[in-house]
Formats: structure tokens, C-alpha cells, sequence
């Protein structure tokens, strides 16, 4: 794949001293600024991936800071490199062009390439945004929003979550620490971070099944069933029949009343994909 590097920012990485995949790579090095690791890197299966956080300068010199991830060795199969696998990064990569795309709210992609099984992603902050998580943290901790913004909220969440899947796409962790909320000048803004688990699904219900199913199972004690019946309502959108809703309703409910698989399940799939991207 070509090195990707957003029109925008060629003078600033330029500025910057990072010309190449090299400069980018030895970040550390760089005396213009400072790295600091938001994740230390995780190492596994003979590699290790992990990010940093930069602030770099424009040409007038107002701070733009970026996350930039580095992986070795971290590979996936897939269609066409079943064997040899391409780069995780190259994956999620590709699916933040595709929500790009389809409109459909996500990290903006400054720098892309890759080195053998080397591979370097770089997104903009979302400025102005925390977690799901976070926030709900905060809320539990210092009280809830009122109920017309917690509505706004629950309404703006099931039209992001609605549009993925009407694309036919599903996340495959949809949990609150993957959806940022920026609420900034009474507005509310949602993004959907970690794409690189993104598949495409042919069949509609099924995306749903997999993504509500995570995005429901919070342990948050404020989340009532009138706030469930209001993402329901606000997901399947303005022409839904009271039909539909009670549909998709009793759908989730019923994956609601079942546990999750097994970790011991899990755990074999993901050693048996492991090796699989290894070889």
C-alpha cells in the first residue's frame, strides 16, 4: 500500500522534521516534541504495538495534537493475504476511510504507511471529546445531565450506531470507552473510535445483534428500559412502526437474558487466530 498523508498536513509533519517513514518511526528522537506513551506498547507474538501522544505546530504555530501508533509484527489474515496476513493497522486504517466515507463520524487519518511488517497510523485528538466512560464516571460521581440533554444524547448515540449498521457494517466492540461525546457550546457531537475489529456484514440484523448487544450490557445503573426503548426508537429512525420497535425490542432483550460466550470459547478463538497471523 502507498504511504497515505492528509493534504493538510504536509507542511506541519514537514515543519516538524518528520519526512519519512524513518523520522516518523524514531519519534523519540525528535527534538521538536515531546512523545508520551497513552498506551505503553503491548507485546505479543513476537511484536509489540502501542501509541503516543504529540503535540505538533502549524505554520502560524497554534498546537495540533495528534496520537500517532507504531506496530512490529502485529499482522491479520485476510482475504487476499490469508497466509502472510497484512498489518492490524492497515485494517483499521482502511475502515476510518470507509466511515470517512459514509459520513459517518470517526478520528481524522493524517499519515498511513507501512514497512514490511512494520506499520505507523497517525489520527488528530478529538479535541473537546472524552469518553463514554468518562463521562458517565463524572456523571455517577457528581450527578446525571438533565433529562432533555440525556435524551439529545441517547437520540444523536442510536443515529451514529443506526447509520454504521445501515452500511452493513459492525463494529465488534462497541462498549462505551469506543464512543467519545464532545458536548461543547450545547451541542452534542458522538464519534466512534477502534476501528480496527470493523467487519462488514451482509445481513443488517445481524451487525445490530452484535453491537447492541455490547453497547447494552453496561453496568450503569442510571440506564433505564425507557432510555433502551428511546435508543431503539431513535435508532431504527422517524418512519419505524411501533412494530418495529417492539421487534428489535424483544430481539435484544432476549440476547440480554442470555450470558455472553464463554472467556474459555473466547480464549481458544483468539490463540487459534493468533496463530493463524502469525504464520
Amino acid at each position: 500500500m502507498k504511504t497515505y498523508i492528509a493534504k493538510e498536513w504536509e507542511d506541519i509533519l514537514r515543519l516538524q522534521g518528520l519526512n519519512s517513514f524513518e523520522d516518523i518511526w524514531n519519534c523519540e528522537q525528535n527534538k521538536n516534541f515531546e512523545t508520551r506513551w497513552v498506551e505503553e506498547p503491548n507485546r505479543r507474538r513476537g511484536g509489540w504495538s502501542g501509541v503516543v501522544r504529540i503535540v505538533l505546530r502549524d505554520t502560524t504555530g497554534i498546537e495540533r495534537p495528534v496520537f500517532l501508533k507504531r506496530q512490529a509484527k502485529h499482522m491479520c489474515p485476510s482475504f487476499l493475504h490469508p497466509i502472510k496476513g497484512r498489518p492490524t493497522f492497515n485494517r483499521e486504517f482502511c475502515n476510518i476511510s470507509r466511515f470517512n466515507k459514509h459520513q459517518i463520524p470517526t478520528v481524522t487519518p493524517i499519515y498511513y504507511s507501512q514497512r514490511g511488517k512494520e506499520a505507523i497510523l497517525m489520527t488528530e485528538e478529538l479535541t473537546g471529546y472524552k469518553s463514554l466512560k468518562e463521562w458517565v464516571e463524572q456523571w455517577e460521581a457528581t450527578g446525571f445531565p438533565e433529562r432533555a440533554l440525556l435524551n439529545r444524547i441517547i437520540n444523536e448515540l442510536a443515529r451514529v450506531v443506526g447509520k454504521i449498521h445501515q452500511n452493513h457494517y459492525k463494529h465488534c466492540c462497541l462498549v462505551f470507552k469506543h464512543v467519545f461525546l464532545n458536548l461543547d457550546n450545547d451541542e452534542v457531537k458522538i464519534s466512534i473510535i477502534d476501528l480496527e475489529k470493523l467487519r462488514y456484514g451482509f445481513s443488517k440484523q445481524y451487525c445490530e445483534s452484535i453491537d447492541l448487544d455490547s453497547l447494552f450490557r453496561t453496568r450503569i445503573n442510571k440506564i433505564q428500559a425507557t432510555d433502551k426503548w428511546r435508543f431503539i426508537k431513535a435508532y431504527l429512525g422517524a418512519g419505524a412502526s411501533k412494530k418495529d420497535i417492539k421487534a428489535l425490542w424483544q430481539r435484544m432483550s432476549l440476547r440480554l437474558s442470555k450470558p455472553r460466550q464463554s472467556r474459555k470459547i473466547k480464549n481458544l478463538w483468539k490463540n487459534f487466530s493468533g496463530k493463524l497471523s502469525s504464520v
